[in-house]
């Protein structure tokens, strides 16, 4: 019979190359997180006159129907005109950071804003991009 002659072994060469191919693989995505990498989310909150009570002040990174996706909050309480925040493990993409500062706790919110937006108005559409990896800087302003 013409044709092909069968390797002694072939099915383990197989295996032997199938098995280097998935090491190969494994070895070049490990560390990669399925959905992406995640990025650090950060900024200052700048208050119009320095408050000298507590208060309470909530961040937000919310998708493009302003349903957060990360958060952070804190109480501050020192005098201060500004406060600084940080979000660790923000996917990449395109949000909206959304921010409160509370004084007192009791219902109105003494200010609110959004990065890009005018007072308590956010933006047309998001505009706040979070890269693969590392730090981005948002900071929001309360004009009143």
């Amino acid at each position: 019979m013409g044709g092909r002659t069968r390797l002694p072994g072939g099915k383990l060469r197989f295996m032997e190359r199938y098995l280097i191919l998935t090491i190969a693989l494994i070895a070049a995505f490990s560390g990669c997180e399925a959905g992406g990498t995640r990025a650090t989310v950060a900024g200052t909150l700048a208050l119009p006159p320095a408050v000298t009570a507590t208060f309470t002040y909530y961040v937000w990174v919310e998708n493009d129907t302003y349903n957060p996706v990360a958060e952070t909050s804190g109480v501050v309480a020192v005098a201060a005109n500004s406060v600084n925040y940080s979000i660790s493990d923000v996917l990449y993409g395109t949000y909206y950071i959304h921010a409160v500062v509370d004084y007192t706790d009791d219902g109105p919110r003494e200010h609110e804003g959004y990065y890009g937006g005018v007072t308590v108005n956010p933006p047309s559409a998001p505009n706040a991009v979070a890269p693969s990896s590392g730090t981005v800087i948002f900071d929001i302003t309360f004009s009143h």
